[in-house]
């Protein structure tokens, strides 16, 4: 079950990141847009997934520290992705433009959105900031072993 160590080099997450919001932000609005968006999610989910696994149920304390490393460098990604306004304006004119075709793809856009929304992603950047360094300080809390 533990079968690879957990180890995110310095840099990637932010490279990668803007990676991510370039190629989406090239695509016309479209399905294909909502299927990379998909893709980003789930392959998120899976590294933290894997991450919180190690960190709540590993016997090796040097393996549950290092997860603890990762996941919060995996939650500081989440929530640069959240907060990437390239990526909300995508998913907003998806929407908003009525391509997406199936009630399935509308529904995750709308979905989608709000979270940007709710996630703060319309405040001024001082203020978004702001939030980012909360929702991390409350992730950092959450994490910690009493």
């Amino acid at each position: 079950m533990y079968a690879f160590y957990i180890s995110i080099p310095d840099g990637i997450p932010k490279c990668r990141s803007e990676e991510l919001a370039s190629h989406i932000s090239k695509l016309p609005p479209s399905m294909e847009i909502m299927s990379t968006m998909d893709e980003i999610s789930n392959t998120v989910c899976s590294v933290i997934d894997s991450a919180e696994l190690r960190r709540n149920t590993h016997p090796d304390r040097e393996y549950v520290k290092e997860a603890d490393k990762a996941s919060m460098r995996i939650y500081e990604y989440l929530q640069e992705l959240n907060t990437n306004t390239t990526l909300y304006n995508v998913v907003f004119k998806s929407e908003w433009d009525c391509v997406l075709h199936s009630e399935e793809a509308r529904r995750a856009a709308h979905t989608l959105r709000v979270d940007f929304e709710k996630g703060g992603i319309h405040l001024p950047t001082e203020k978004l900031q702001r939030v980012n360094e909360l929702n991390l300080e409350i992730a950092l809390l959450g994490s910690m072993r009493i």
